[in-house]
């Protein structure tokens, strides 16, 4: 292969390192974000306090805070 194609490819790898590397942080601040909107809701915040809070229609914060087992 030439100089160019392997700097080409190399450029691939390591850009593709980032966005896996911004993948999974981004996911660790989705669940983060999902626990913290569950334990409000579940210690008396309504969620449409929370929909307000952070300007996403209440669809998006049931989605965000998931089931709830209610024993």
């Amino acid at each position: 292969m030439t100089r160019l194609y392997d700097a080409l490819l190399e450029g691939v790898l390591g850009a593709n390192e980032v966005v896996r590397d911004a993948e999974q942080r981004t996911q660790r601040w989705v669940n983060k974000r999902n626990n913290l909107t569950r334990i409000a809701h579940l210690n008396g915040v309504p969620v449409e306090d929370i929909a307000r809070a952070v300007d996403q229609p209440v669809s998006t914060i049931h989605e965000w805070i998931g089931p709830l087992d209610e024993d």
